[in-house]
């Protein structure tokens, strides 16, 4: 049994085994679909069908992005670039105050550099402009 504080609240609960880190790449702009779970949570992805519903969705100029694109769970030092400068994902994930038990189950999307571009539901990066011409990439995740 573990107790742990939790933003204004004590949690006592059974211990827990680490997240694991399961990644879903994305290798270019074309259509496609996958599924990973996350510390148990299921995630699916699909890219690329400018009609797709469900979830998160992002609309990006697919030249302004660096694939392959990668889907994962945060890893420590993970930094957004925003439009006020860059900032650290737990800190984002602090100030959208999901619950610390729960971060790790929150999908990130990187780019090729391993820079985290979007944080479905929280928080886009400002180098992952919107683009709502045809040649959009479309990413819906749900869970």
């Amino acid at each position: 049994v573990e107790l742990r504080r939790s933003l204004e609240r004590l949690v006592m609960a059974r211990g827990r085994d680490a997240a694991r880190d399961v990644a879903v790449e994305i290798p270019d702009a074309g259509r496609g679909s996958a599924e990973a779970v996350l510390d148990g949570r299921t995630i699916v992805g699909t890219w690329g069908d400018p009609h797709a519903t469900g979830g998160e969705t992002a609309r990006v100029a697919v030249d302004a992005l660096r694939f392959p694109l990668v889907v994962r769970s945060r890893r420590p030092g993970d930094r957004m670039r925003l439009a006020a400068g860059t900032k650290k994902l737990k800190k984002i994930l602090l100030e959208a105050r999901i619950p610390s038990e729960d971060r790790d189950r929150v999908p990130v999307v990187v780019d090729a550099t391993g820079e985290a571009i979007w944080v479905p539901g929280i928080a886009r990066s400002a180098t992952m402009p919107s683009d709502g011409h045809e040649g959009a990439l479309t990413i819906p995740i749900g869970s």
